[in-house]
């Protein structure tokens, strides 16, 4: 049991290493991440109502940036912990799944942005 909780606790670390890891590389891109997010509505302006507000906004949008760009990393050390504990017919279901599941959310994610920009310069 304690080999599994180290093994578990090792999965989570490296994760979450990851992650700080991928945000804190986000956070050179996020001025111009929030340039293009808030660029369908740039032209009724964009206001900062505390002094820290713009700091913070960054702050989240290179964390959210980074979890998204780290999420396939986590996930399949996630499947490689519970790997061991599927029996053969569960793993020719969950691999698949797990690689259909990572594309298809970017590919919804990618499909929602660029969805966005082209419902706006048709407005």
């Amino acid at each position: 049991m304690i080999d599994h909780l180290d093994e578990l606790r090792s999965v989570l670390i490296s994760s979450f290493f990851a992650a700080l890891l991928a945000a804190i590389l986000c956070w050179f891109w996020s001025a111009d991440l929030l340039d293009l997010m808030i660029r369908p509505i740039r032209d009724e302006g964009v206001y900062f109502t505390a002094p820290n507000e713009a700091f913070l906004t960054r702050l989240k949008l290179s964390a959210v940036a980074g979890l998204f760009v780290v999420a396939p990393f986590i996930f399949f050390r996630i499947y490689g912990f519970i790997l061991p504990g599927l029996y053969r017919s569960e793993r020719k279901v969950v691999t698949p799944l797990l690689v259909a599941t990572t594309a298809l959310f970017y590919t919804g994610v990618a499909f929602a942005f660029l969805g966005c920009r082209w419902a706006n310069a048709y407005m």
